[in-house]
């Protein structure tokens, strides 16, 4: 029990430890301890204390408050205690209160130097008086509550073995919004008319298991807008779901621990009716920040939004932005904990962002057009656009992966009618995929990726596939690219796309700042 190393700081709520447990210390610059972490063998964090220091004084005597607050892993608040000493010495109170901070016992210690004793006196919630014991004076230690162990402060313990891990998830809680366009309609709704669909789904991960699968029940916001068959009139609102989510155990070696996949099921109201939902999600964490970004795809039947005794729906297709509540799964931070002790890993995520990412300048032109388009769009031009190669990777066996995130320009035009246009620019999510270990050619000054994205065009959400040959130069920060990409876009009630090949000419961040660094 952690409590045998200090009693009064420590609580028997939260105290087992066992064989091969560490615990993580932090402390004040007076040495008294700010935050314990316990973790298991494995690295799981089990529960964590915080410790609160405050001073108050006044011309009559000067009286120390600390605050020792309890949690379990997953956060939630098991207790706190306050201690009461004056002079920053002698222990006069001790304050014990349970998770809603209300109080459940008061422990006074009364010190008489003259008879060399300290009569403690328990109370209950009520300030009835329940225990009296008269203890030997202890007399205030200068090294107390500074966490300097002794040479004898030795814990045995049995080893046990942990047969199941508590801790399952990155997070205990998770949320996200999502923004996508439908891709299926139901034979009554008109997708020549495409308007973005939003979502928000909300969720503590894993409160209800049935039949031994941990599930996040949660409550999920969706807001559409879809035009009628043969109408002028749009079905529009915010339906309201409860909805529960189930996470894939994928563990594979070459998959990393911060990819989450998921399936979910959901129902409720929706503006004129109700619904059904049956969502699926693959998202990458963006750790040691708390981000998350995802491709999100959900599929809705409408009951009643047409009319009574109607049935119709849609299935979407979007980007999904989230973030982490509560704290992130310590072994997932091992390999960042470094940024995490100086407190700032979301600005530490920017900062590799800023200062590591390869951006690239493009140009490229129309090599080829899909008939379905070149009909009533014979004209075009080339155009521009930006690659930004962020540094957030992961390796799936011998291919490395980088988020990449692309903005690109589009035109085409009728030559018969000028201002009848196809135009617009494409705001694109998705992956490099490295292949230098696969295809050794060109060494290593010689990239050579595919590009696999999905976002937002000007009618609606599309996709794009590509490949790039990226020439790094030795002593320069400078990529010369040469690249294709296949773009399919919707238009109308089909996709249709183009293909172009261009060059472009961008920096590598991470090089120019490391020549920097270096000078």
């Amino acid at each position: 029990m952690i409590t045998r190393v200090d009693s009064l700081l420590f609580s028997h709520k939260l105290s087992e430890i066992k064989s091969g447990w560490k615990a993580k210390v932090k402390s004040t610059k007076d040495g008294r301890p700010s935050r314990i972490d316990i973790f298991d063998e494995k690295g799981i964090r089990y529960y964590f204390y915080r410790f609160h220091y405050n001073q108050r004084a006044d011309s009559v005597l000067s009286m120390e408050t600390i605050r020792s607050s309890y949690f379990r892993s997953d956060s939630s608040l098991v207790g706190r205690h306050l201690l009461y000493m004056e002079n920053g010495e002698w222990l006069k109170e001790i304050h014990y209160k349970d998770a809603q901070d209300r109080l459940v016992q008061t422990v006074r210690f009364d010190t008489y130097l003259e008879r060399d004793e300290t009569v403690r006196i328990i109370f209950d919630a009520t300030g009835r008086e329940i225990e009296s014991r008269i203890l030997p004076i202890s007399y205030p230690d200068v090294n107390a509550y500074r966490f300097e162990w002794k040479p004898d402060t030795i814990m045995i313990v049995e080893d046990v073995e942990i047969e199941k891990d508590t801790i399952k998830y990155i997070s205990p809680v998770l949320g996200v919004g999502w923004y996508g366009f439908p891709l299926l309609y139901e034979s009554s709704l008109n997708p020549s008319v495409p308007h973005p669909i939003f979502g928000v789904f909300f969720a503590p991960r894993g409160n209800m298991t049935i039949r031994d699968m941990d599930l996040s029940f949660g409550v999920e916001l969706i807001s559409y807008k879809i035009a009628l068959s043969d109408t002028n009139i749009f079905i529009e609102g915010i339906g309201t779901l409860a909805a529960m989510q189930y996470n894939l155990d994928m563990k594979y070696d070459w998959l990393p621990e911060n990819v989450e996949a998921a399936f979910r099921f959901g129902g409720g109201m929706l503006s004129a009716g109700y619904g059904l939902s049956l969502s699926a999600s693959v998202g990458y964490h963006l750790l040691p920040s708390r981000l998350y970004m995802g491709i999100y795809g959900q599929s809705l039947a409408a009951f009643n939004e047409l009319g009574e005794n109607t049935i119709s729906g849609w299935g979407s297709l979007g980007l999904a932005l989230g973030a982490n509540f509560g704290d992130i799964n310590p072994d997932l931070l091992k390999p960042y904990q470094d940024d995490l002790d100086g407190g700032a890993a979301t600005v530490a995520t920017a900062k590799k962002m800023a200062t590591e990412s390869s951006i690239i300048g493009q140009w490229s032109y129309p090599i080829y057009v899909d008939t379905l388009l070149q009909e009533d769009y014979d004209t075009t031009k080339a155009s521009i656009g930006i690659s930004i190669v962020t540094p957030f990777k992961m390796n799936i066996g011998s291919i490395q992966t980088n988020l990449v995130i692309e903005i690109q320009n589009y035109f085409f035009r009728s030559s018969v009618i000028d201002t009848i246009t196809f135009q617009g620019t494409a705001y694109l999510i998705g992956v490099h995929l490295n292949l230098d270990k696969i295809v050794p050619w060109g060494g290593e000054r010689l990239s050579k990726t595919i590009t696999l994205a999905t976002g937002s065009y000007r009618t609606g959400f599309g996709i794009s596939v590509g490949g790039d040959l990226d020439y790094h130069f030795v002593s320069l920060p400078f990529i010369f690219s040469f690249y294709g990409r296949a773009y399919a876009v919707p238009k109308e009630e089909i996709f249709t796309g183009w293909a172009s090949a261009g060059i472009g000419l961008g920096l590598d961040l991470a090089k120019l700042f490391g020549s920097i660094g270096s000078d």
